[in-house]
């Protein structure tokens, strides 16, 4: 489908951890697609991206959401383009 790119935003509330993680997805055509929503531990996170289209890679980690764009290194690289 594109580019996958899991980050984390840091937490608010006296309930949640200090921080959580989100996605989104840079088609193609250059549309972004997000969650909706924000999970608490990361393999939460990418199982809601694979009912969306992630089929296992690449699996980009940042601490803060941002663009995905080719010539940005990002903070980690967990696995290898998927198409």
């Amino acid at each position: 489908m594109g580019e996958w790119e899991f980050y984390r935003i840091p937490g608010c509330g006296a309930d949640e951890p200090p921080f959580l993680w989100t996605w989104q997805c840079r088609a193609p055509d250059g549309r972004v697609i997000a969650a909706p929503e924000t999970f608490r531990f990361l393999l939460d996170c990418v199982a809601h991206a694979r009912l969306n289209g992630y089929g296992g890679g690449p699996l980009l980690t940042r601490r803060e959401p941002g663009r995905i764009t080719p010539a940005r290194v990002p903070l980690r690289i967990v696995s290898a383009r998927a198409g």
